[in-house]
């Protein structure tokens, strides 16, 4: 059987080490792509709060020659929408109303940084079984 013309195919037999490093550049391919995604989740969030930062600061203008001596105060979400201790908490309902409260930049900066983060346990565990299997 050929699978292009003129070229038979090549039996696979004795390459263990082939295998072995192209396993190897997969995982460190992977494992690349999962830090990308978590540093860039990560750069965005930074970036976002100092966009909120600079937000904040109130400009001049010529009637008023010196800023405000205290500067505004920062808003604060609580993390749960009740008491945590309180019997009727249902964590996951407050940290869904967390994540409502966030801004659209935060939101993909979480996502990136969790997709990582998943991406990189994923392929821990796909070259543990790849590693098991070829010894």
């Amino acid at each position: 059987m050929f699978i292009l013309k003129g070229h038979p195919p090549i039996s696979n037999t004795g390459s263990f080490a082939r295998d072995s490093l192209a396993n190897e550049r997969t995982y460190l391919s992977w494992t690349r792509t999962a830090l990308s995604l978590v540093f860039l989740g990560i750069g965005l969030e930074r970036f976002e709060t100092l966009r909120e930062d600079i937000m904040r600061i109130p400009l001049l203008t010529p009637s008023t020659s010196t800023p405000p001596t205290s500067p505004p105060p920062i808003p604060t979400a609580p993390l749960f929408a009740s008491a945590p201790n309180s019997p009727s908490a249902n964590p996951l309902a407050s940290l869904l109303t967390t994540y409502e409260r966030l801004s659209p930049n935060k939101k993909v900066s979480l996502i990136l940084s969790g997709s990582g983060a998943v991406i990189a346990v994923q392929n821990h565990f796909k070259e543990s079984a790849a590693r098991q299997d070829s010894s």
